[in-house]
């Protein structure tokens, strides 16, 4: 049924009523007696109005765009159709908007008519956190013609807003990996050589019979032998730590995981290096710690927008540890943004990346973890949250090579 209550207005009329009541008792005036059952009887009419009166509208949800980054505006329409032949004539509706998701949803209950039986209402959001919060339901608050009694209720369901992470253009750095070339040589990784890494040459004195490509001499009607070319795909490896440990994520008194400021940066970090990788001409393979997300991005895989809603859904991690399989990936070394580290958590990371690579690490690492990867040849540069990405990838690409 939903909550009841009167308007200022009906409430005022309650309170005439029972003063003339009073009065009509003190005064013996018979005639305020007719006020009061007058203004009482208006009162209980607005009542039985609102609520025998269905409440019965279809609500549809639309968000533009449909993907949104954290801080950027979004249009949220509502499509109000009747679905009844009793609809209420007045009032007002608002929208249930979650935690992390801001702006003024309500606004005047548009007109319904026989004639017009749909109509719509807009209003704009700016989300401030990442994920799909569900937006909804629509409460509506319905009342009668002379606004005297009103009702509360919610109709409709639910939808969920897709927020992806925010990115810092990282091209305005000089010192950044623009060429292919240059910076295939400490980012990336080959694939295995294949049957399209394979082509076929004539035989030449000294060729041995073994390497004959066979299918090629059948289709020229002379003997090819096999030469293998140099794969020409260079993808980029970005791991991203989720370690709740590592970004020290706290739990509220429900259980729930709080934000945590040092892997929300984490995640601007991955995505924005992922765009400028991309951007350079690369392929680029988006990993995470606890191995829940492994995205190949380019060179006919997925695209950028693909890797976003999985950094959007990326939660801390607090029972897998290091389960990305990085030994999977031939060569090249990784770039990695990861969270603090202690001597037994470097140790572990180097088990995975035991040759030269470079990091974003915690600010908050111990000394010794930070030697550690040091000695294998790896180069860090150390973050807080709140820092400037931009300084900080620039320190770490504009040194030379690991």
């Amino acid at each position: 049924m939903g909550r009841i209550r009167t308007s200022p207005l009906g409430a005022g009329f309650v309170v005439a009523a029972v003063v003339c009541l009073a009065a009509a008792a003190v005064a013996s005036v018979p005639t305020l007696l007719y006020v009061t059952g007058l203004l009482l009887g208006l009162v209980g009419a607005a009542l039985v109005l609102v609520v025998l009166a269905p409440v019965r509208l279809a609500v549809a949800r639309e968000f533009s765009p449909e993907e949104v980054a954290v801080g950027d505006e979004a249009t949220v329409r509502l499509t109000f159709t009747r679905s009844s032949r009793l609809v209420p004539t007045s009032g007002t509706w608002s929208e249930i908007l979650p935690r992390g998701v801001r702006g003024v949803a309500r606004g005047d209950l548009p007109p319904l008519s026989r004639a017009n039986p749909v109509a719509t209402a807009a209003y704009t959001v700016r989300p401030t956190r990442r994920g799909r919060p569900e937006v909804g339901p629509v409460v509506l608050e319905v009342t009668d013609p002379f606004d005297l009694v009103r009702r509360r209720v919610q109709v409709g369901g639910t939808d969920e807003m897709l927020v992806v992470p925010a990115r810092v253009d990282l091209q305005q750095t000089s010192a950044g990996p623009h060429r292919r070339e240059e910076d295939s040589r400490w980012v990336s990784v080959r694939p295995g050589r294949g049957e399209d890494d394979v082509v076929a040459r004539p035989h030449r004195p000294g060729d041995s019979l073994a390497r004959t490509h066979w299918k090629a001499t059948a289709r020229r009607g002379s003997l090819m032998v096999r030469q293998e070319e140099e794969p020409s795909d260079v993808r980029s490896v970005v791991v991203l730590d989720v370690g709740a440990g590592a970004h020290a994520v706290q739990r509220d008194a429900d259980g729930v995981d709080e934000l945590s400021d040092s892997l929300e940066w984490a995640v601007v970090a991955a995505a924005s290096i992922l765009t400028e990788l991309l951007r350079t001409g690369h392929g680029a393979e988006l990993l995470t710690s606890d191995g829940r997300v492994r995205r190949t991005i380019g060179d006919g895989h997925d695209d950028v927008s693909d890797a976003l809603v999985d950094l959007a859904l990326v939660e801390p991690d607090r029972g897998r540890g290091l389960s990305v399989r990085l030994d999977q990936l031939p060569g090249g070394g990784p770039v990695l943004v990861l969270g603090d580290l202690d001597a037994r958590s470097a140790a572990d990371w180097l088990t995975l990346v035991p040759g030269p690579a470079r990091a974003l690490v915690g600010a908050a690492s111990e000394r010794d973890a930070r030697r550690l990867l040091r000695d294998a040849g790896w180069h860090t540069v150390t973050y807080r949250p709140g820092d400037d990405l931009l300084e900080a990838w620039t320190r770490l690409v504009g040194s030379g090579a690991p």
